[in-house]
């Protein structure tokens, strides 16, 4: 089993290429839900293009930090693929020309988190639906091999879909601009990521957690705060 497929001289990851796909399947999500439900807010869809824009660029030029003689060469960076630190930095790059963008455009921040989650909990769909993930091994019939029939494994990707579609019809519900869905969201991929990863091999990244459990926590964390916020601005207003 491979992750790489070759095109000519150029090599492409398969995983980068699911990333891509479904990150491009988000996008349209996002549009579409814009469209449909907060017209005023349209403009946004120009800062998230941007924003996917610039990832793009900094995912493409991030073997240069591990491989400097690159930079004497650019055109050989066609070639390259991007790497695991280059998809960190891109998201973060995003996020933050998301969080300027919206600001500068005066777009509801409620109506951007709610607009973003959506689109995050779309595009995990998408990039969990093209390829197995592969979990702790497991005596279960519904387990799944990799060469070995006999060697069965925790169809992680799988498990996580099964709570994770019934959540997002469960958001699409919520009233959409007043930033419940956003961080419903965020603390409903929290708890599923979360609960998932106890099927992951352990791979302790810091205070004994893996980087999914890190990032789950992270997602709980926030999702919470921001559900603290806007209730303590309700409240102030009707006060």
């Amino acid at each position: 089993m491979t992750d790489l497929w070759q095109m000519g001289p150029i090599l492409i990851r398969l995983s980068m290429l699911y990333l891509i796909l479904s990150i491009a399947a988000g996008f349209l999500v996002m549009k579409t839900i814009l469209k449909r439900k907060s017209p005023q807010n349209m403009p946004f869809i120009d800062v998230l293009s941007t924003s996917m824009l610039l990832a793009l660029l900094i995912w493409k030029l991030s073997p240069m930090l591990t491989n400097p003689s690159l930079i004497m060469d650019p055109f050989s960076l066609l070639l390259y693929p991007g790497t695991p630190l280059g998809i960190q930095l891109a998201l973060a790059g995003a996020l933050l020309y998301a969080i300027y963008g919206a600001w500068k455009r005066k777009i509801d921040w409620k109506a951007a988190m709610d607009t973003i989650v959506m689109g995050l909990i779309a595009s995990s769909i998408v990039f969990l639906s093209t390829h197995w993930q592969y979990g702790l091994p497991t005596s279960m019939p519904w387990g799944i091999s990799i060469s070995n029939p006999d060697l069965r494994y925790h169809p992680t990707n799988v498990y996580k879909l099964l709570l994770l579609i019934p959540a997002a019809w469960r958001l699409n519900q919520i009233e959409f601009g007043q930033g419940k869905a956003g961080y419903s969201g965020l603390q409903g991929l929290g708890v599923i990521w979360l609960l998932i990863s106890l099927f992951d091999p352990k791979l302790t990244f810091i205070f004994g957690l893996t980087k999914e459990q890190v990032l789950a926590v992270s997602g709980i964390f926030v999702g919470g705060m921001v559900m603290m916020i806007i209730r303590y601005t309700k409240s102030s207003e009707r006060t």
